[in-house]
């Protein structure tokens, strides 16, 4: 409940903590272990339990980053170097009763890739590219490309920019800019700005919307 702009828990009047949701599901991490013995890999934190585990039963031996599971809960989409070192999407397919399988969905020249973002149809999957080293590392997300791919390995530009985040309705992308963050029509190309930042964006910056689109 709210009065004048403030919660009730803003306002030092007491709540029903029974009420409210328990947050459930998990995390996907990009990390590094600070022993140095083991590649940069994702892991899962699960929220309920707080437990933390690295996916080295799920994904393949060696450098594995920036994970997102599909809508319907069937495919993992993460980045992967190929054989010459060059990120490319991988998905990990979940069969019933049949092992999982992982494919090679991209196969192109741009180094470095980056935040997969599932389409609400899980066919379709967004993500950030940098094609060399100078542009991954200048911070700026002007640098990088937001390109997106069906699950044949199809790839289309879209524009300039980092971390893409499919709308709920899959029309739109909301993606960083270096002034803030814009909408971007897949109809008619066209972008606005929706929040200007204070200062430079930079591609440390996370950002991700929720299902049903308000927050």
């Amino acid at each position: 409940r709210k009065v004048y702009g403030l919660t009730d828990y803003e306002r030092g009047i007491p709540i029903d903590t029974n009420k409210l949701k328990v947050a459930e599901g998990k995390l996907y991490l990009t990390l590094v272990p600070g022993d140095g013995r083991r590649d940069i890999d994702i892991y899962s934190y699960d929220v309920t339990t707080n437990k933390l585990e690295r996916m080295d039963k799920e994904l393949p031996e060696g450098v594995n980053i920036t994970g997102s599971v599909s809508p319907d809960g069937l495919q993992f989409a993460f980045m992967r170097p190929d054989d010459h070192g060059v990120m490319q999407l991988h998905i990990q397919r979940h069969r019933k009763n049949n092992k999982d399988t992982i494919t090679q969905i991209t196969d192109d020249n741009n180094r470095f890739k980056r935040e997969p973002s599932w389409a609400p149809v899980s066919y379709k999957v967004a993500y950030s590219v940098a094609p060399s080293e100078k542009e991954k590392d200048s911070g700026l997300p002007s640098s990088w490309s937001v390109y997106i791919s069906g699950l044949s390995g199809r790839e289309v530009f879209v524009t300039n920019g980092y971390n893409p985040i499919f709308s709920p309705d899959g029309d739109s992308l909301i993606i960083l800019k270096d002034d803030g963050l814009y909408l971007y029509s897949l109809e008619s190309g066209q972008s606005n700005r929706v929040w200007k930042i204070g200062g430079q964006a930079n591609t440390f910056m996370k950002l991700d919307l929720s299902n049903d689109g308000e927050m």
